[in-house]
């Protein structure tokens, strides 16, 4: 089994994302039908937002979903948004920025190291960057029922790897962004079944965007045997099965 953090070195150096495949997600992406999860996360950075001394004058938000915080941040001055940028190059001009904000969107950058030093480059000195983004144990149950379910035949990625939490502080320091506060929440979503969850993966535009994604349409019976995993695995008396959405939290400053 290759160690997590070769795999993420590996992931650096060559890209895991199909550029052209995370775009798409996003053009068919519908957001307002995911609020449940979009507004707790949102609501979580509007409080560190509202935190700030002062609101900061030249405020960028960077793969915007819409949210109350976009909104509210939209009745600021000198406010740009991006909806459906390139996670790997970042837009702007050097310490034109400051406040940098992203709600769920750099887990899908192919070199996250220079996405930070990027951004860290557009903060102006006192600048902050506030984020958030899917950690390690996102999908982590219905990573595990594939990797049960194709068993017999070779487990393939059908779910997206997410970066740990000591990682990414790692890389917040490593950048030079100075007192970087990282923390987690989990929100942990029951469904009825397969369906509603690859829908609600649609709306967020996280479905299937690796490289090493299997060519073709995935077999309806490998479904079956998943959903069946599922079941056996983690569902509850009522039927339900939970889905773990991990979120990972960022206040980090540019001195």
């Amino acid at each position: 089994m290759t160690d997590p953090k070769d795999f993420l070195k590996m992931v650096e150096e060559k890209g895991l994302f199909d550029r052209k495949k995370i775009h798409l997600n996003q053009a068919i992406s519908d957001p307002e039908q995911v609020d449940f999860l979009l507004e707790a996360v949102d609501t979580t950075l509007k409080d560190r937002v509202s935190l700030l001394k002062e609101l900061p004058q030249r405020i960028v938000n960077y793969g915007s979903h819409k949210g109350m915080v976009g909104q509210w941040l939209n009745t600021q001055h000198d406010y740009k948004e991006f909806k459906a940028p390139d996670f790997d190059v970042i837009e702007g001009s050097p310490e034109s920025v400051d406040l940098f904000y992203s709600c769920l969107n750099f887990h899908k950058s192919n070199h996250l190291a220079s996405t930070l030093e990027q951004i860290k480059q557009a903060l102006s000195p006192g600048g902050v960057f506030i984020g958030a983004l899917f950690g390690e144990y996102t999908l982590h149950e219905l990573k595990d029922c594939f990797i049960k379910a194709e068993s017999d035949t070779g487990a393939k990625p059908h779910v997206h790897p997410f970066r740990g939490l000591d990682d990414v502080v790692s890389l917040l320091r490593q950048t030079g962004f100075d007192m970087p506060v990282v923390d987690r929440d989990q929100i942990i979503v029951q469904y009825e079944g397969l369906p509603d969850l690859f829908t609600d993966l649609k709306c967020l535009g996280e479905t299937n965007a690796l490289k090493a994604q299997s060519k073709g349409l995935t077999p309806l019976s490998l479904f079956s045997k998943v959903e069946d995993v599922y079941q056996k695995t983690y569902a509850h008396p009522d039927g339900t099965f939970p889905v773990t959405f991990d979120v990972i939290y960022i206040t980090a400053w540019k001195i």
